[in-house]
This record gives structure tokens, C-alpha cells and sequence, in this order.
């Protein structure tokens, strides 16, 4: 190509780029911000979370499989639930004064960086999931229904007992390093001492911690028979929370039982349910 013909072609693009430039038209389409979601999942558990206990006398004496569970966030954004300041009753106890409704915040990603930025990302949008209820026994607020135990015996493949358990949320521990930045959501959003709750959350890269002591944390094992059982513990059972993956909620242990001698081991394989599974 001649010189004179490329600096005709040149100058027409830049002539071309000022005209659009004079009339405001973009010369690229702008990025669209997108939803930046949690990800929970239920950390691995080991044996040194599950405890044996006894409680009640004479005829209500139970057996208990008692369970720390540690549920996390790895995702792109935090787990964060807002409470409204009404009173409702959407627990349907008849009792509006026990409980709020719960709402979920999910940032908008204003930079289109990939990564939450409170101090850039600030803009977020709200769904309802539910309930948020006071727990006296924790003397704070729940979110209801936030994860569900459940023990399967392998013989047969059914459950034996399950219970569903609401979670005051906060960052315990910082299980998915470096993802994530440090900690934000403290306990006090769940409004210790009664107080109302504000709002609460698990922050990108981190956990919540519910220790086995902790009320709430078990599964009925009253005269089940010695052998293999399946304990699985599942965040967001009832799929009420937007996610990046809701695949990924529960962790099965495959668990031995003997009531006889008081034990309960974690076993190295993976749950095999189904019926007619060999006894040990």
C-alpha cells in the first residue's frame, strides 16, 4: 500500500473516532456488573467432632451422637442476611414478637473485577428465604433451617433420625486461605442478649464454627444396633439461599457405631448405603 493511501485511510479513522466521540457513542459496550454469590459447603467431618452423650433418666433417658459442623463460604461473594425491623410470625408459632423475616443481600460486582470489594462493590439486591428466630437457649437469632443432620444406616439405607438446625452466622475461623480478605461479620449482628438483629454473614474464604456442646447439635442414637451408619450433615437443606453451586452443600461420614461399649468411630472410607450392607 502507498504511503498517501494509508494516511488517507489513518485520518479517516480518526476522524471517524472524533465524530463519535462529539455525538457520546461508546467506542466499546460497557461491562455488565454481575451477581457476586456465596458458595457453602460443609467442611469435612473427623472424629474428633462426634461425642457420645447420655441425658434424661429412667424411661427418658436418650442416647445421643453429638456433632461439631463447620459450614463455609467459597465463593465470590458473602453469605449476607439482613432481618426486617416488623415483627411477623413466619415461624407460625402465633408469636410475631420471636421472629423476623430474613432476607439475603447479593452484591453487584461494580468494578467487574471478579472479587468482592466492600468499598467498591456497595450496591446489592434482597429476596426473602425465610425466618429469622430468637433461640433462647443461645440467647441470639437464628436463621432457620440454616443445615440438617441425618444418619442413614448402611444395612438398609434408610434414616434413623434427622434433625434440621438454625445457625446464628458469623466468621469463626478463616478455613479456605487466602481466598477471601479478613474478617467482617461478628456475632453481635445476631443480637446477643435479645437485642434485634441487624444483620449477619459468612465472609468469602470463611466458616462458622458450632461446636458439639453446642444445643442443637445432635442426633437421637437410642438403641440402635451396633454397626456401619452414614452421618450427613447438609448446609441450606431446603435450597432457600442463592448460591454459585448448589451441588456441593452436605458431607457424608461413614461412622461406626457400638452403644455397648459407648464408641463411635470415623471410618477412612466412604459411605456405601443401600440395603442388606454387610454388618463389620
Amino acid at each position: 500500500m502507498r504511503a498517501g493511501r494509508a494516511q488517507t485511510i489513518v485520518a479517516g479513522w480518526a476522524a471517524l473516532a472524533a465524530s463519535a466521540l462529539c455525538l457520546g457513542v461508546a467506542s466499546a459496550p460497557a461491562l455488565a456488573a454481575h451477581p457476586l454469590e456465596p458458595d457453602l459447603v460443609t467442611l469435612p467431618l473427623t472424629q474428633d467432632d462426634l461425642v457420645l452423650a447420655e441425658t434424661g433418666k429412667g424411661k427418658n433417658r436418650r442416647t445421643l451422637l453429638r456433632m461439631t459442623n463447620e459450614v463455609g463460604n467459597q465463593g465470590v461473594g458473602p453469605l449476607e442476611i439482613e432481618a426486617s425491623g416488623a415483627s411477623e410470625n413466619c415461624d407460625e408459632d402465633d408469636d410475631p414478637n420471636n421472629d423476623r423475616i430474613a432476607s439475603q443481600r447479593i452484591y453487584d460486582d461494580f468494578d467487574v473485577s471478579g472479587d468482592f470489594d466492600r468499598d467498591v462493590d456497595t450496591e446489592y439486591d434482597t429476596s426473602k428465604i425465610g425466618c429469622l428466630r430468637y433461640h433462647p437457649a443461645h440467647a441470639h437469632w437464628h436463621v432457620l433451617d440454616f443445615s440438617k443432620y441425618t444418619l442413614f444406616s448402611e444395612e438398609t439405607g434408610e434414616p434413623t433420625d434427622g434433625t434440621k438446625v438454625g445457625f446464628c452466622l458469623g466468621d469463626s475461623n478463616h478455613s479456605f486461605a487466602p481466598l477471601g480478605t479478613g474478617s467482617f461479620y461478628s456475632f453481635s449482628g445476631c443480637g446477643n442478649g435479645g437485642t434485634i438483629p441487624t444483620f449477619m454473614g459468612i465472609s468469602v474464604g470463611w466458616a462458622d464454627i458450632y461446636g458439639s456442646a453446642t444445643p442443637g447439635q445432635r442426633i437421637k442414637v437410642t438403641g440402635l444396633p451396633r454397626g456401619r451408619y452414614c452421618l450427613r450433615s447438609e448446609a441450606d437443606p431446603v435450597d432457600k439461599l442463592s448460591e454459585l453451586d448448589e451441588t456441593n452443600n452436605a458431607y457424608d461420614l461413614r461412622i461406626h457405631l457400638n452403644l455397648r461399649e459407648d464408641k463411635v468411630k470415623a471410618l477412612p472410607t466412604g459411605c456405601q448405603l443401600g440395603p442388606r450392607s454387610p454388618r463389620p
